[in-house]
């Protein structure tokens, strides 16, 4: 009996090793966004910004637009001078169509500091709602929201002489989309990044302006036009995207001074247009290319006719490749021999400019490696494919996520010798300028050897499990 008490004690520790080391290794993750649907009103705080929960707004014409505004407390009259203001909300849709929708409005309204998000079901977002759909409105200013996990962040429909600015529109399927006679539309200073598809779409919309947005690490395009016209892109950011601009038969927009960095794909693709002029732009590190020019490497296409790659005047483009391979510099800042389009076009940039005041960081280190002995973790990395608009001055090493020391730019290597035998360190590389610092390089999981690794808890249950049959088998001899 004593043997058979001491089993199953023996096994009761087993049951509770096992249960602390589930609960250890699997602790529920807390959903930020959790919340009762029923607790509508109730304050709450998502990433550091403090917004009232609220249902999804459904708004189908004026008087409908009225009577909400009364029953939400919602200042203003929808006037010009008064208008309604819906501001401040979380919305979760909890992927049930749209977070706000209005549609068949004339009235001026302002939609501002709200977060909405979860209108798609992560198993099918095709089929997902949209963050802020605007349908046959006018006057409608979008100001300052956040917009994730939807099938578009903001959507225009029909919706002219309309307002966006200061958004933030990531994780959806496309950030914007002014869609189908959406004109007039100023759309300035958003951010669409880490979409599916596309940061912002024009799509069958003309007459927009485009300036100041930022579109990042977006599947597809950065920015899309699609069947537009008489648009102005300026300033614009579009980087690490497949294309940073994708032009699809869409006509006489002009296209300046924006800035198209390190994109897969081309800076700005012409699939079909015409009349578009495309000048003072910067173009670095596009489609492979590098800090030295190769003509196997082009950073922009033109299947289009009659676009123009610079303007009468004489100011084409910066490209960070031909400008560096060309130390000619006559007509007053201008390289001396065109810059040649990939495409059917057969077009050129007849006046590419030697120099940009663009400020950029070098790329990332590539192709970091390790060895590893007994007590040292030894890395190896490439120099990155351009140095940006500054030569690199030295580089970062990280382990664990924490700067461990730096070398200089003429060192690709490291020896890590301050290692504990056994244990695994995360480590990643980074390049600076005076312009700043890079993307971190791929990430390497390195473990040295030199000492027995630690028992590690989920070994626990399966140690305690022999000792149980261990001392069962003892009990049966005696």
């Amino acid at each position: 009996m004593k043997w058979r008490r001491f089993a199953i004690w023996i096994l009761m520790l087993l049951l509770v090793s096992s249960m602390i080391a589930v609960i250890h290794g699997m602790e529920p993750h807390k959903n930020l966004y959790e919340r009762n649907v029923n607790n509508f009103g109730q304050v709450v705080e998502i990433n550091g910004v403090r917004y009232q929960s609220h249902d999804v707004i459904r708004i189908n014409n004026d008087s409908d637009f009225a009577e909400q505004a009364a029953l939400n407390g919602w200042p203003g009259d929808g006037s010009q001078g008064n208008p309604y203001i819906i501001s401040g909300y979380d919305i979760d849709a909890h992927g049930e169509g749209d977070a706000i929708y209005i549609g068949n409005t004339t009235a001026y309204f302002i939609i501002k500091n709200s977060y909405m998000h979860n209108t798609s079901p992560i198993s099918n977002p095709y089929y997902g709602g949209l963050g802020i759909e605007l349908y046959n409105v006018t006057n409608g200013v979008i100001d300052n929201n956040t917009c994730s996990e939807n099938l578009i962040g903001i959507l225009f429909y029909a919706s002219p002489n309309s307002t966006v600015s200061n958004n933030t529109c990531y994780k959806n399927m496309a950030g914007m989309e002014f869609y189908s006679g959406s004109n007039n539309d100023t759309v300035t200073n958003n951010t669409c990044n880490n979409n599916s598809l596309d940061g912002i779409i024009l799509e069958s919309s003309g007459n927009d302006v485009l300036s100041y947005n930022t579109c990042l690490h977006n599947g597809y395009n950065g920015i899309f036009l699609d069947f537009s016209g008489n648009s102005t892109l300026y300033n614009n950011t579009c980087s690490y995207n497949n294309v940073g601009l994708y032009v699809y038969s869409s006509s006489t927009n002009e296209v300046y001074s924006n800035v198209f960095f390190n994109n897969t794909g081309y800076g700005v693709h012409i699939e079909s247009g015409s009349k578009n002029l495309i000048y003072r732009n910067a173009f670095f590190y596009n489609n492979g290319t590098g800090d030295k020019f190769n003509s196997a490497y082009i950073q922009a296409e033109d299947d289009g006719s009659n676009n123009s790659w610079n303007t009468t005047g004489g100011i084409g483009n910066y490209w960070r490749d031909w400008a560096n391979n060309n130390d000619t510099n006559s007509h007053g800042g201008i390289v001396e021999w065109p810059y040649r389009i990939y495409g059917s076009a057969g077009a050129e940039d007849h006046f590419p400019l030697k120099n940009s005041t663009v400020k950029l960081p070098p790329l990332a280190p590539r192709d970091l490696n390790f060895t590893v002995g007994n007590g040292y973790v030894n890395l190896t990395w490439s120099a990155p494919r351009g140095n940006g608009t500054s030569p690199i001055t030295y580089y970062r090493i990280y382990r664990n996520g924490v700067l461990l020391t730096s070398v200089s730019a003429s060192q690709h290597y490291y020896n890590d010798t301050g290692v504990v035998g056994g244990q695994t360190y995360m480590y990643y590389v980074t390049a600076v300028s005076s312009a700043g610092e890079s993307d971190k390089s791929n990430e390497v999981s390195a473990t040295p050897g030199g000492e027995v690794p630690e028992l590690q808890v989920f070994l626990l249950p399966v140690i305690a499990l022999m000792l149980v049959l261990w001392v069962l088998k003892i009990h049966r001899r005696n």
